[in-house]
């Protein structure tokens, strides 16, 4: 056995695929791989998908990551190599184990290698990338993950490769000689070419989202439909619409449960003005502060705040709850308190109890140490008009809770109309001076306010409604209460010497517990119900930590119960330790009344106390306030009523008189057709790549019911890259998928497709099937709807068992139809933001992008330093719409030219197509937009009212994503941005024409040097053709002028002899195959075909000879010529060998500029110098797009003639020029190659 040296397990060596021999090699520790470190299969594998992982992670240019095709490196790659290998295939095999032990891992990487350095030229581009990917992982990854790994077969063939290519540079450097004709060609094109230096990447301009967004790509089909569709900002999804959020600001839309907004808690005020993470500001000044860490967030609508200007003001976030004083629903005043509204600077941290009520109690201890009314125990405001101060404690009294303080207010300097200082209740009684001055009329008008406000809140809030009997014992009692409330000190006074009683007891080291079982006895005379309350007394001191700071004043019915507890618990220890009660007892005559006697059922009343500040007489009798007041309960009664039937009718009352719409999610454009109108009608293409279901299937969606099935929902559909979809339950249900612990990532989505793809499901019978039964050897699979319709159950353990083993499952659900509430994602790390354009679209948000454009190649003015806006670009935004408030639209954004050839913006709404907005900058149609918007939507936003639910009015846009004319667009969006860099023609922004344009500033991604200088030199040749061109059109009538203009006539003088393959021979003395014959009689039709399509359209609609950046003249294609079409036929004189070589000489001695022949076979050559076609003018490319051939076709005499033709081995576009590879054979003077291809090696031979 051996032991694996990365999990420390035991393994046996058979079981590790190892024979003998190998056990006996690695004892004895000379096995070259297992005697540095042993792996078991399960490491093996993970070892070695590791280390492909970190190859990945090297590939800086993406060279090795997918197989090589013929597009890519056309067809002669396969016939070079005979085992192709790349980083995706080696994955495979890792994932399958296929690797015994990850030597062989290296030994793969090193045959990826040789291929790169086989196929490519010596030095070229990817030559040195193949180079340096090689020394890289052999350095850093096989010395750390591969450290067992030694050299593979194929290390000393790569080593071979590297010795040819350094032999071959030294041999370069020895036979390079100058050549003054290879200079000639940047004179040519009329300027020089210089080496120029790319400035490092910058970060982008814009800000950034504070917030993680899903790019999607979507296929142009799906798009064209999507984007009238709305789409999570944060994972991308349409589903789910009914839990959608729209941001006042920037118009995105999110799900609730992405954005982590409260929405059980919000408000129809809240949901309608909400504002997305990025767009948050403070509701009070409608800015974000310079600080935001003092910005808080209330729980219950999701509006932010500044600390600062709260009222109490905090100096930082508060730990635990926190709600704005909007969303409280204070239980104790029924939000009463607050008389002239309650204002954006409020806040409590209990939903149910307010400021004033105590609400902020154990935060703001500072400020509201002198803020608190002695009578009501309520807090006050700065600013409220309706205290006193009590010129003796210098406490504060509510005007309200104090008749005398009512009649003192007058007086702004503290004093009463008598002249007499305001005292408050207690120091009155203090001072044992308590004059009547309101004979008792002001007295019982204030107590009859209170109770008559307390009464009405609670049958406002109450859902019955109650008679005028009912109404007078309810007002009555409420003021008994308000009555024992002036008393509260009295109580409290009780409360506090019972608490000084256990004290005492406690020093005198006795237990307080056994004082009240001593009174059990007999011989103490004391009752039952006197120990029972003291014991019940002892209790609360117990849990409140013996102290009354945890005490409510507020609470006068909990102060009296435990106020008559604390006269038992007095009365008890009195009685035991002989104490008078006089003395010990300070409110001994309210001790006293609390000592009732409970009757039969256990009810004890309590005595009414007489009004402070007047004596017994003033008590308010019932009946007599009945009589006096019958009327005006049945008004409150009446009032009540219809109160509560407006409420009914309005269930969301609007204080500010404005009704809160929340805006309907777009959906398509069906509400814009007539009903007759059924061709264009709006539909969902997106399909899921398992169940192939088309569009969303939410649980509030309509469905039509299949054949009687109970099909399951299959949720909403998630992104994918390549523009794929998955339902949510598709995905989670399938055998292969599991999801994160933490950020809702969905992993193995492409395992699941891969597999699912290879089954058929047990019941609809199509591919696709993921979802199997959890029982082994079952071979059952479905698709996720089809399980439940086939009686399949689901587990909570996420299993899935078949209708055969249903009984299986242990915990089943109740329904397996479950729309996930959190955000769920597809996880993929891998962004591709190539080949954007035609293959695919890019939606970010709310934002699709249908097309990037063309940037311009010899125009300026579409670009700045900041942004890239190429002409053709096309997009759509949903945003707020200007014709209806509160409604959303899809707006049209494109790029054009206007009549100057400058760029033009112009914003199209799908309501109004007619109000198209136009303008020379992103800026000035964007702040167009958003002037339309705010006017129509001006009554939805708030303009200083801190009382107003509505969203405050926002002050200005800096610094904010999404609010400003570059990101409306899209230019400013991170992925569109990196898109539009990795674009066709991009080196046109860095070299721009004029010096007044500056040039582009990347932040992502630049265009190499190579193609920099390769569109210096095309824009300096189209500057010279300008110069050169006459206007005949003749080449040969240019005059001498032009000939010293091209930089003169001795240009490409040699006897360089190009040279064409010709069409498959078969050796003499074999016949063909039948097969081949076929093949060839095929071969030989479709040359036939594509010769006479050639020759049915004219020479000069086809092809055009202007001047070359790479060459003096060059040939160049009118219109877009397929691969493998046929160009053009190279004609001209066909001479013998003997003659061409005299014609070579002659050539050299008259100074004829270049040398036209082309060999036909090997005694005829082609001499085109002064007979023949434009096709003499090919220049020759290292990465050429045509590649020329002898071909025989039939001509009119019935005979077959060969030919030279050229084809092109690529897609040609029109404006491209026609190069081909000369394949000059190597001779004593190199002449220099001006191409400049990327994988140019500088010379022709």
């Amino acid at each position: 056995m051996l032991s694996c040296d990365e999990c420390g397990l035991w393994v046996h060596s058979a079981c590790s695929g190892l024979s003998r021999k190998d056990y006996d090699t690695i004892s004895s520790g000379k096995h070259p791989v297992y005697s540095t470190e042993f792996l078991c299969r399960i490491c093996c594998r993970k070892r070695c998908i590791d280390l492909i992982e970190a190859l990945y992670e090297e590939d800086k240019m993406q060279l090795f990551a997918l197989p090589v095709t013929e597009d890519v490196a056309g067809p002669t790659y396969h016939e070079i190599i005979k085992k192709p290998m790349d980083l995706q295939t080696m994955m495979k095999k890792a994932e399958c184990g296929e690797y015994k032990n990850y030597a062989w891992v290296r030994e793969d990487v090193e045959l990826m290698v040789l291929n790169a350095l086989t196929f490519n030229r010596f030095y070229s581009k990817f030559w040195n990338e193949a180079s340096r990917f090689y020394s890289s992982v052999m350095s850093k990854v096989f010395k750390t993950l591969g450290k067992g790994a030694p050299p593979g077969f194929y290390k000393s063939l790569v080593d071979e490769c590297f010795r040819k290519a350094e032999a071959e540079k030294r041999n370069e450097r020895e036979r390079t000689q100058a050549d003054d004709t290879t200079e000639k060609k940047d004179l040519v094109a009329g300027a020089k070419v210089t080496k120029i230096t790319l400035p490092e990447l910058q970060s982008p301009p814009d800000q950034p989202s504070c917030i993680p967004c899903t790019d999607m790509k979507l296929k142009p089909n799906e798009a064209h439909f999507c984007s009238w569709m709305e789409a999570c900002f944060t994972c991308g999804s349409s589903g789910a619409m009914d839990t959608m959020l729209f941001c006042v600001d920037c118009g995105e839309a999110f799900h609730a449960f992405c954005a982590n907004a409260p929405v059980r808690s919000m408000d129809v005020s809240s949901a309608s003005g909400w504002r997305c993470p990025n767009c948050k500001i403070c509701e009070i000044s409608g800015e974000v502060p310079q600080d935001e860490l003092k910005l808080l967030y209330c729980e219950m609508c999701d509006r932010a705040f500044t600390t600062d200007l709260l009222d109490p003001p905090l100096s930082g976030a508060p730990k635990g709850l926190w709600i704005c004083g909007q969303c409280v629903d204070c239980k104790v005043c029924k939000n009463l308190s607050e008389k002239h509204g309650t204002s954006l600077k409020f806040w409590s941290r209990d939903p149910e109890k307010c400021y004033r009520c105590g609400g902020c109690d154990g935060l703001v201890k500072g400020y509201t140490n002198k803020r608190r009314c002695s009578v009501c125990d309520k807090f006050w405001r700065k600013g409220d008009e309706d205290v006193l101060e009590c010129s003796k404690c210098n406490n504060y009294v509510h005007a309200e809770c104090d008749p005398l303080a009512a009649a003192s207010l007058e007086d702004i300097g503290g004093r009463n109309k008598t002249g007499m200082e305001y005292e408050c209740a207690t120091c009155r009684v203090k001072n044992k001076n308590e004059p009547d001055i309101t004979g008792g009329t002001m007295l019982r008008q204030q107590l009859h306010s209170q109770a008559w406000t307390t009464v009405l809140g609670q049958m406002l809030t109450s859902r019955n409604e109650k008679s005028s009997s009912e109404l007078h014992f309810q007002l009555c009692e409420e003021i008994d209460w308000r009555i024992r409330q002036m008393w509260t000190h009295e109580y409290m006074s009780v409360i506090k010497d019972g608490f000084t009683m256990i004290s005492a007891i406690n020093r005198r080291d006795l237990n307080p517990r056994e004082m009240i079982k001593k009174s059990h006895c007999a011989t103490t005379g004391i009752p039952k119900w006197i120990s029972r309350r003291a014991a019940r007394f002892l209790v609360f001191a117990e849990r409140s930590g013996w102290t009354t700071d945890t005490l409510s004043v507020a609470n006068i019915h909990s102060i009296v119960a435990i106020a008559r507890m604390a006269s038992a618990y007095l009365r008890l220890n009195c009685k035991i330790f002989n104490l008078d009660e006089s003395i010990e007892v300070r409110a001994h005559r309210r001790m006293l009344k609390l000592l009732n006697k409970p009757d039969d059922l256990g009810l004890v009343d309590i005595p009414i106390d007489p009004v402070r500040v007047e004596e017994n007489d003033n008590l308010i009798e019932q009946d007599i306030w009945i009589l006096n007041n019958d009327q005006k309960l049945e008004s409150l009664n009446k009032q009540t009523s219809d109160a509560k039937e407006k409420a009914e009718a309005f269930p969301n009352p609007n204080p500010d008189s404005v009704q809160y719409i929340i805006a309907k999610p777009v959906c398509g454009w069906n509400k814009y057709l007539d009903s007759s109108d059924t061709k264009h009608k709006w539909r969902d293409p997106r399909a899921c790549c398992l169940c192939r279901t088309c569009g969303d299937d939410d649980g509030d969606l309509e469905r039509e019911n299949i054949d009687g099935l109970n099909l399951a929902r299959c949720g909403r559909l998630l992104p994918m890259r390549d523009g794929l979809w998955v339902h949510a339950s598709c995905a989670l249900w399938s055998s292969e998928v599991y999801e994160a612990q933490s950020g809702g990532l969905i992993n193995n989505i492409e395992k699941a497709r891969s597999r699912g793809s290879q089954l058929k499901c047990f019941g609809c019978g199509r591919p696709g099937a993921s979802v199997g039964c959890f029982r082994a050897n079952c071979s059952r699979n479905y698709h996720f709807p089809c399980a439940k319709a086939c009686g399949a159950v689901f587990t909570m353990d996420q299993q899935v068992f078949c209708e055969l083993h249903k009984n299986s499952g242990n915990v089943l659900l109740s329904t397996e139809s479950i729309e996930h509430m959190k955000p769920i994602m597809v996880n993929d790390d891998k962004k591709i933001y190539t080949d954007i354009e035609g293959k695919y679209c890019l939606r970010v948000g709310a934002l699709t992008v249908h097309s990037l454009g063309e940037i311009e190649q010899h125009t300026d003015g579409f670009h700045s330093e900041k942004y890239i806006t190429p002409p053709g670009y096309v997009a759509t935004r949903i945003y707020w719409s200007f014709r209806q408030a509160k409604s959303r639209t899809v707006y049209v954004l494109k790029v054009e030219k206007d009549k100057k050839g400058g760029p033009l913006f112009t914003i199209t709404p799908g309501d109004d197509p007619p109000s198209t907005i136009c303008a020379n900058t992103m800026e000035d149609a964007y702040t167009s937009l958003m002037h339309r918007v705010k006017k129509t939507n001006r009554e939805y936003f708030s303009s200083g009212d801190l009382c107003s639910k509505l969203p405050v009015e926002r002050k200005h846009n800096k610094k904010t994503y999404g609010l400003n004319g570059p990101q409306f667009f899209g230019f400013g969006v991170n992925s569109v941005r990196h898109a539009l860099e990795c674009r066709k023609g991009v080196e046109a922004v860095v070299t721009p024409l004029d010096d007044s344009s500056p040039p582009y500033s990347f932040s992502f991604t630049q265009p190499d040097i190579e193609s920099v200088m390769d569109l210096q030199r095309k824009r300096a040749a189209a500057a010279a053709e300008n110069e050169l061109e006459n206007t005949s059109g003749s080449a040969r009538t240019e005059g001498i002028k032009a000939i010293v203009k091209a930089g003169g006539s001795g240009r490409i003088t040699r006897a360089l002899v190009r040279n064409a393959p010709e069409q498959e021979v078969i050796p003499k003395g074999r016949k063909r195959t039948d097969a081949e014959e076929r093949k060839a009689k095929a071969d030989r039709d479709s040359i036939q075909q594509k010769y006479f399509l050639m020759k049915s359209t004219p020479l000069d609609e086809r092809l055009a000879a202007r001047r070359s950046h790479i060459h003096g003249w060059g040939l160049f294609c009118k219109i877009d010529l397929p691969k493998d079409s046929m160009i053009i036929e190279y004609m001209g004189e066909v001479v013998r060998q003997s003659i061409a070589d005299r014609r070579e000489a002659t050539y050299e001695t008259v100074g004829i500029g270049s040398c036209y022949m082309f060999r036909l076979d090997t005694r005829r050559i082609v001499d085109a110098t002064k007979i023949g076609c434009m096709a003499r003018f090919m220049n020759h490319s290292c990465k050429s797009n045509a590649y020329a051939k002898v071909i025989s076709v039939d001509t009119d005499l019935g005979v077959q003639e060969k030919k030279i033709c050229v084809f092109a081995n690529r897609d040609i576009a029109a404006g491209e020029e026609i190069t081909y590879d000369y394949k000059f054979p190597v001779e004593d003077g190199s002449l220099r190659c001006t191409c400049g291809a990327p994988n140019c090696i500088g010379r022709l031979n």
